[in-house]
């Protein structure tokens, strides 16, 4: 187990990703719907060391991970696995393609884009079903609606794919991106948003930020999910190179059933995963903790499976918004 931080850089070549199929379906499965978890691959007669980057820092939306390493879930099937935080949120796929790391953590429309840009990756499983990814601005202000953002900064992490999303917020409310001040503060949402440096904040989190804001005592504004126009999606899903993938498909099929695991385990145990959680980012308060890992539960994936049909739209949406363009 450590903490790293990284650096990479995007490749400029891509690879056809067909001839892994057959590969992929063994991973994943079909569907998203099933409650039942997989059960756990054979424990490999040698240790593999296995690197792995996180979506962002230690919290409850990666806790499968912590959890499987905490209680010795990736032990049994034979890995090593050292796990980090990217230096910044947008970095995981490109550490990935670029064999920085083995594995990693992404959001669908992350994942989508990359993959569309050519990056050589394949996603090997789910770890969080739902996008919880949100508008939110204090109640204290003055705005009242999305239309009342015209003029405004708005903080976002930085994530690739957030600025697109945003853009088609606004356009529902009859704005453009240039209506706006755009501030990229990577894990700084919620300082940013309590200090005034912006005046809302997209991409923050209903079961992260604002779990934490509302342990800060800061009253919010969030439009509702249905009213910002965006496709369902995938929050996390684990991804590894297209070739390694295809060559040994039964290392990523391991991981993601200690994964697995550990958003089992989670589940089973709050205040235990709270407490791992915690361990890795003493930052932020362990009661904090504690509710957003309550808030993060019914999202965490049981099975590990993804569902290519809803992937499917949020890429012919994403299509016709012009993101891969």
């Amino acid at each position: 187990m450590g903490t790293f931080f990284g650096s990479g850089g995007l490749p400029a070549a891509g690879c056809s990703i067909a001839a892994l199929v057959v590969a992929v379906a063994f991973l994943v499965g079909c569907g998203a719907d099933g409650n039942e978890a997989d059960a756990d691959a054979e424990p490999s007669p040698r240790m593999e060391r296995v690197a792995v980057t996180l979506d962002g820092r230690p919290g409850a939306g990666n806790v499968g991970v912590l959890m499987a390493d905490e209680l010795g879930y990736f032990r049994d099937v034979g890995l090593d696995v050292w796990w980090g935080s990217p230096n910044w949120p947008s970095r995981p796929a490109a550490y990935v393609a670029n064999r920085i790391d083995d594995l990693g953590l992404v959001q669908q429309p992350q994942f989508a884009l990359a993959q569309e840009k050519g990056l050589p990756i394949v996603a090997v499983g789910s770890v969080m079903l739902a996008p919880t990814a949100v508008l939110m601005w204090p109640a204290s202000s003055t705005m009242r609606r999305i239309s009342d953002l015209d003029g405004r900064t708005i903080g976002i992490p930085g994530v690739t794919f957030q600025e697109a999303f945003l853009e088609s917020v606004l356009s529902r409310a009859g704005l453009t991106i240039d209506d706006v001040t755009l501030k990229r503060v990577g894990y700084g949402l919620v300082p940013a948003l309590i200090s005034g440096k912006v005046d809302a904040i997209f991409g923050g989190t209903l079961n992260i930020d604002r779990v934490e804001l509302d342990e800060r005592g800061v009253d919010l504004t969030i439009p509702p999910i249905g009213a910002l126009g965006l496709p369902p999606n995938e929050e996390l899903l684990a991804i590894g190179r297209a070739d390694s993938v295809a060559e040994d498909p039964r290392l990523a099929h391991r991981f993601m059933s200690a994964v697995i695991r550990g958003n089992a385990a989670a589940m089973s145990d709050p205040e235990r995963a709270a407490e791992v959680i915690h361990e890795a980012n003493p930052a932020v308060a362990l009661g904090t903790q504690e509710a957003q890992v309550l808030a993060t539960l019914p999202l965490l994936s049981t099975n590990g499976r993804t569902n290519p049909r809803q992937e499917g739209k949020l890429r012919a949406w994403m299509r016709e918004e012009g993101m891969f363009e």
